[in-house]
């Protein structure tokens, strides 16, 4: 029976000094106890500052004038879309400003939810959304203003779609 050997930890070589001048070389893992053993080595030899070889590689680059262009275009892109979005928040949200109020006045407080992501509107959506309807939409799992308003928006065109066909 083949006798199992036992995983080795992978190793990472520090090098202090340069090639030429006789640097000293050890190895450590990459594991909390290794790494700080790493540190004190550092410390040990006078290091102030410690660069990693693999970033030195990852920063090199073929910098194209062409595309740094397309990179320069897409960026303005992005930055206008992003001012059409806030105009779109203001005008839906002005929009949803125009229905009947069902929740008697009542606002419901604020979530304890995690951050939003970059494309929510930058307003309240599930109160306006609580106001028009009377109820929250957003307690059903998985249910969210933007979700409740797709939902909303599609039920109201689909029956406006029956009574202009007179049913």
């Amino acid at each position: 029976m083949a006798k199992k050997s036992k995983p080795q930890k992978p190793k990472r070589r520090s090098r202090v000094g340069s090639p030429d001048n006789n640097a000293r070389v050890r190895c450590f893992s990459k594991f909390t106890a290794d790494l700080e053993s790493l540190a004190d080595w550092l410390d040990d030899c006078g290091m102030e500052t410690v660069a990693m070889e693999s970033t030195g590689v990852a920063l090199q680059g073929n910098w194209r004038e062409e595309h740094l262009f397309a990179l320069q275009q897409a960026l303005e892109l992005y930055r206008y879309y992003g001012t059409k979005l806030v105009e779109l928040d203001k005008k839906q949200e002005q929009h949803l400003s125009t229905f009947e109020d069902l929740s008697e006045g009542e606002v419901l407080p604020k979530l304890q939810a995690p951050m939003a992501a970059s494309n929510s509107p930058a307003f309240d959506m599930r109160n306006h959304l609580y106001r028009i309807l009377g109820m929250d939409l957003t307690t059903i799992d998985g249910i969210g203003g933007q979700t409740a308003m797709t939902l909303i928006s599609l039920l109201l065109r689909t029956n406006s779609q029956k009574s202009s066909m007179g049913c």
